[in-house]
């Protein structure tokens, strides 16, 4: 009894039991903190591979931006006019070979595609899309791609549909709208949303003054750049609709003569028509002579009333003045290349005469280098851009202009209209590098 009572209470094997119990569990929490750790460190490692490769397919993002802006600036670097896909890939590898890889990165970066977006028929400051994947290695064979969205940003020298250098001057009931010539040729004016068919971009401007009257339309907005001694140019409202920006001031001066007609490209230009001009190719037509032509000698231009005179381009003409008389016609055509005036006196269209009526605005420009004065006359029209950065241009009464003027001084009469036409800055645009990110995603296999 006391042998069996000895042997139930002795606890020695128990506590070797428990022991091994314990040296188990903890051999087993220290493997599966030794997996975790060691899983922790190959996860960190990976994480650290591939975001080294994804900061290398940033690089090449960067790196692949300032090649293309680089380019566009230099103009080793074009982007294709139309959806060519084919065409921007060769000349992108081409830019970016020309530029080299980089040291201290590893990235590739490949071309994909260059589409026109829609919204560049209403956003004439956005230009075509491309997009490039950027593909950066890190160690342990990481890999990481990026797809990249670019958008070229759109410049242009002809910024406005009418703008006024000193004093830009709207009469009672004148009216500045704009179209798209290639949309709608034939705008009837009046305002979007209220029966027009105004696109709602015919911005004015001024360095100096803008001065609107009473029941002036303004289908834009108003812009106020700076004079020479830095003074902010000013708006006086009497009782005009403006629909867009109401007298902004843009804290800066716009240049008055954009295109250079003094002292840049476009004073070359002007030289090369004085003494290089197509002045004899011109044809006048006699109105009330059936099939009575004669043909056009010297540099003053004087059509008589009811007189065509036909201006066939390609062609630049030279005058020391133009007078259209009462009825008279300058009929251009452009079928073959547009038409240039280089004018260096005065103006003058009278009453019912008629200028490019049947053509386009961006087939006809009147360019002067002259401080004499430009002037329509009563119901006379004018299709194409007048540019006379040193001179006072006047639209009389119910005159209009189709295009756009840019002058030292423009007064427009009473119900004068004006007919801002976009393509005028696809014209005139500006050589310009700026490229915006409009999307990137990261491709994931």
């Amino acid at each position: 009894m006391n042998i069996l009572r000895r042997t139930m209470h002795n606890e020695e094997g128990a506590v070797l039991v428990v022991a091994l119990v314990l040296l188990t569990i903890l051999s087993m929490i220290g493997s599966g903190a030794y997996m975790i750790a060691t899983t922790d460190l190959k996860i960190a490692g990976a994480y650290k591979q591939t975001k080294s490769a994804f900061y290398n397919a940033q690089a090449g993002i960067q790196y692949a931006l300032a090649a293309v802006e680089n380019g566009l600036l230099a103009g080793t670097f074009v982007l294709p006019e139309t959806d060519d896909d084919n065409t921007f890939i060769s000349r992108f590898n081409a830019l970016m070979h020309a530029a080299g890889a980089p040291d201290g990165f590893n990235f590739t970066v490949e071309p994909v595609e260059m589409y026109l977006p829609p919204n560049m028929n209403t956003n004439f400051d956005l230009g075509p899309r491309f997009v490039i994947h950027s593909t950066g290695y890190g160690p342990g064979d990481a890999q990481v791609t990026i797809e990249a969205t670019w958008q070229e940003r759109q410049a242009f020298y002809i910024d406005y549909g009418a703008f006024g250098n000193l004093l830009l001057d709207f009469k009672s009931s004148g009216a500045i709208y704009s179209y798209d010539s290639a949309l709608n040729p034939n705008p009837a004016g009046g305002l979007a949303g209220s029966g027009g068919d105004s696109t709602g971009d015919g911005d004015i401007g001024s360095n100096t003054a803008i001065q609107l009257y009473n029941q002036t339309i303004v289908d834009g907005d108003v812009a106020l750049g700076q004079d020479n001694a830095g003074n902010d140019g000013h708006l006086t409202n009497r009782g005009a609709i403006i629909t867009g920006a109401d007298g902004v001031e843009l804290g800066e001066q716009v240049p008055g003569d954009p295109l250079g007609i003094i002292g840049g490209d476009l004073e070359k230009d002007f030289s090369d028509a004085v003494t290089n001009n197509d002045n004899s190719s011109i044809v006048i037509i006699k109105s009330n002579v059936t099939g009575s032509s004669k043909t056009f000698h010297g540099t003053s231009l004087n059509v008589s009333n009811g007189e065509t005179a036909v201006l066939t381009g390609p062609a630049d003409y030279y005058f020391t003045s133009v007078t259209l008389r009462q009825g008279a016609s300058l009929e251009v055509d452009a079928s073959a290349g547009p038409v240039n005036i280089y004018l260096s006196g005065p103006f003058e269209a009278k009453n019912g005469s008629m200028i490019n009526i049947n053509g386009e605005p961006t087939d006809f420009s009147l360019y002067s280098n002259s401080t004499d004065s430009i002037i329509f006359k009563h119901g006379s029209s004018l299709k194409g851009l007048v540019y006379a950065p040193f001179a006072s241009v006047e639209l009389k009464n119910s005159a209009s202009v189709y295009g756009a003027i840019w002058a030292q001084q423009m007064d427009i009469k009473n119900s004068g209209e004006m007919f801002f036409d976009m393509q005028l800055k696809r014209k005139f645009e500006k050589d310009t590098n700026e490229v915006l990110l409009i999307d990137w995603k990261e491709l994931r296999s």
